[in-house]
Order: C-alpha cells, then sequence, then structure tokens
C-alpha cells in the first residue's frame, strides 16, 4: 500500500490530494493518510499550502515527490564515454556528468577508479543540495549477472568476469551502498518505457524490441511495459544474431554476427570513411548525399531488417524501436528494415498484420537514463526500506 501511494503521488504531475489517493487507490482516507504521513516524514514527499474546495469542507493539501528527497545515481560505461547522473523520484534527469573517450582497451580497475570519482563529486553535490543518494546502478555494454552485481562478458570493452559492485563499493569506501549493475541496452528500454507513457504525441506501445547502435549492437524485449529478460536476463542480444554463418569474425568469437554488418566500424567502413570516424562523420556524409554513405544505408537497413524479422518471428512482437545512434538515422534505415520485415515476418506475409519502426525517444544518454530509473524503481517499490525505523 505504502508503494501505491507513493507511486501515485510521483506519476501524477501535480500536487494531489489524500482524498484523490483514496479514490484512486481504492484505499481508505484513514489508511491514506497515515501512509502519506510516513512518506512525509521519511522526506520522500512534501505538503504544498492547502487549496480551497469549490463547495464546503476543509480545505485540500496537496502533497508532491520531494524535490531534495531520494534520488538514484546512474553510472554508463560505454567504449566512447563514461557518465554519471542522478535521478529523482519522478523519474526525471537531475543532474549528469559525462567525459567523452576512447575506453575499449581500458584497464578495468583504473576506470572504476576514475568513474568512482566522479561518482563521489556527484554524492557530494546531492547531500549539498539536501538529497540522499539510494543506491547505484552501472549500465554496461555486455553480459551481466545482477543478482551479484557481477559483469560477465564485455567484449568491445574486453572485459570479463568482474565483480562491478564490490569493485565500487571498495573505490567509493562505502561498504553499504547498494550498488546493481545492468545492459546498457535493457536499461536504454527502461528509460523508453516511462519516456513513451509520459507522451500523448507517439503511438502507445507496451510491447517492443529496442535495437540500439553504438559501438556494438545491443537489444531488449519489452512486454506490457516491462523488461522480459529470460532466463539469465541475457535476452535481446541480437548484435549477435547471425547473417552469414561464414561470414566475418566477431569479437564474441563467431563468425557473421550481425554486429559485423551493422556496427559502427562496419557502417562506416561501407561508407567509405576512415577507420575511427564518428557517428557525426557519418551523418554529414549521409546529409550530404555521398554515393558510399546512402549505398551503406541501404545495406545496413537490411541487414538490420534480416535479424529483426527473426526475433519478431519467434516474439510476435510487431514493434521495433531504434535507439542509440539508429535512432537519429531512422529516417535513412526504417526504408530498409521495413522492406526486409515485411518480406520475412510471418504475421505480415500470412496475416496483414502490420509492423512498426520508429526511432527511440530516449537520446544519446538512455542507458544513462534507465540506470538511475532503475535504482528510483526500486525504492518505489519498497518505500518502507527507507522509513524511519521508529515509525
Amino acid at each position: 500500500n505504502l508503494s501505491l501511494v507513493l507511486r501515485h503521488i510521483c506519476s501524477a504531475g501535480s500536487g494531489v490530494s489524500r482524498a484523490h489517493l483514496a479514490r484512486h487507490t481504492g484505499l481508505t482516507r484513514a489508511t491514506v493518510s497515515e501512509l502519506v504521513d510516513l512518506l512525509l516524514q521519511a522526506g520522500m514527499v512534501r505538503e504544498l499550502t492547502p487549496q480551497a474546495l469549490a463547495g464546503a469542507g476543509r480545505p485540500a493539501t496537496p502533497v508532491i515527490p520531494a524535490e531534495q528527497g531520494l534520488r538514484g545515481i546512474g553510472i554508463d560505461i560505454a567504449v566512447d564515454h563514461i557518465a554519471v547522473c542522478t535521478v529523482t523520484l519522478t523519474g526525471t534527469m537531475a543532474t549528469q556528468r559525462v567525459i567523452e573517450g576512447e575506453f575499449a582497451l581500458s584497464d578495468p580497475e583504473r576506470l572504476l577508479a576514475r568513474v568512482s570519482r566522479m561518482v563521489e563529486a556527484t554524492i557530494a553535490d546531492t547531500a549539498a543540495a539536501g538529497a540522499q543518494v539510494a543506491g547505484v546502478c552501472v549500465a554496461l555494454p555486455g553480459l551481466v549477472d545482477p543478482e551479484h552485481s557481477r559483469l560477465r562478458h564485455a567484449p568491445n570493452l574486453n572485459w570479463s568476469d568482474l565483480p562491478i559492485g564490490e569493485l565500487f563499493r571498495s573505490a567509493l569506501g562505502r561498504p553499504e551502498l547498494a550498488v546493481l549493475v545492468g545492459n546498457d541496452a535493457s536499461l536504454a528500454a527502461t528509460a523508453e518505457v516511462l519516456i513513451r507513457a509520459r507522451r500523448e504525441d507517439v503511438r502507445a506501445t507496451a510491447d517492443f524490441l529496442y535495437i540500439t547502435g553504438e559501438v556494438g549492437i545491443g537489444g531488449a524485449i519489452v512486454r506490457r511495459g516491462e523488461l522480459s529478460g529470460g532466463t539469465r536476463g541475457w535476452a535481446g542480444e541480437i548484435g549477435h544474431t547471425n547473417i552469414d554463418a561464414n561470414g566475418e569474425l566477431c569479437t564474441c568469437g563467431a563468425r557473421g554476427c550481425l554486429e559485423r554488418y551493422a556496427g559502427k566500424a562496419a557502417f562506416i567502413a561501407r561508407a567509405g570513411l576512415p577507420p575511427g570516424s564518428s557517428w557525426e562523420q557519418l551523418h554529414r556524409s549521409i546529409a550530404t548525399g555521398d554515393p558510399a554513405a546512402l549505398a551503406a544505408v541501404d545495406e545496413v537497413g537490411a541487414a538490420l531488417g534480416v535479424a529483426a524479422a527473426s526475433a519478431l518471428n519467434v516474439l510476435d512482437i510487431d514493434t521495433i524501436l531504434l535507439g542509440g545512434a539508429y535512432a537519429s538515422l531512422a529516417g535513412h534505415l526504417v526504408p530498409g528494415i521495413l522492406a526486409e520485415l515485411r518480406n520475412r515476418v510471418i504475421a505480415v506475409s500470412f496475416a496483414g498484420a502490420e509492423v512498426y519502426v520508429e526511432g527511440a525517444l530516449g537520446g544519446e544518454h538512455a542507458a544513462l537514463h534507465g540506470a538511475g530509473l532503475t535504482v528510483v524503481n526500486a525504492v518505489l517499490a519498497n518505500p518502507s526500506a527507507w522509513l524511519d525505523p521508529a515509525s
């Protein structure tokens, strides 16, 4: 019940009265008042000035999330950047620190120590603002073990079998700090669910396959607005879908993976740009109508479409959202992807169903946002852990 009331207050978008909460949660007025008082004591919500009612009765006192209440810290460790943010109980990213660079072959302990310094500065700023850190979640470009806060394998970072939670707690000198880990694509999809739920100008969908293009290619499956992680939480690894059994060797050790045809390096090579060129350079080549870049768009779109069609046939999902660098290229990539989907997805060919491919709305730091949001979601699911023990 405490979670129910707090979630409603945080998602309302404006102040809500105790009477409103009682009507919309099905709880009694007395129960709601008791729960709101607990949340007030914990500093998670605050009251506004009482507002006079149109008719008879005592003025209603609206309740809103406390701006300086609990916050989640999100961390994103990627091949080309490291970043730290804070997210409020309403799911809004409040602060952000980003350092661009080349981290593919970085020593794990040194890089984690550098990120820890960014986290320390963020914690200090959060405390100075009167807020409290509820925990940390780290987004990583690879397979993770969330239960043990451990990275299993991140081929594009060249990292394997690292106790991320333990290393961060040690570097920060905070053994009590909750440190979660998550796959970057899955966390980006988590942010996408929240963003799309708050937008009235986009097509509503609670089921989608999220495909993100960075140095590698990640993916996530969302069902009824919730991540569908699979047995080990590793579902969605579409970057290692096979396109050509005899194709190029991938960093994962297999041949012909989608990443070798539609990842950043492959895309740039097909566009005729020098190795190490940025996504921005690729954008410019496409915008100026460079023939090689336009041909690369067609080839990458087709490869993505072939891989996505196999996924849609297995999952029976009708929507693909393109995240990361693919989001800004969606206008160019969608036609090629759709052509393959309409030719290969059984539901389209034999049942007349429609498939949709759209750019994601989360922006370039969606995984970072989703990491902080994951901490916030844990608070919303169990706010009693943050109550004053005396209560």
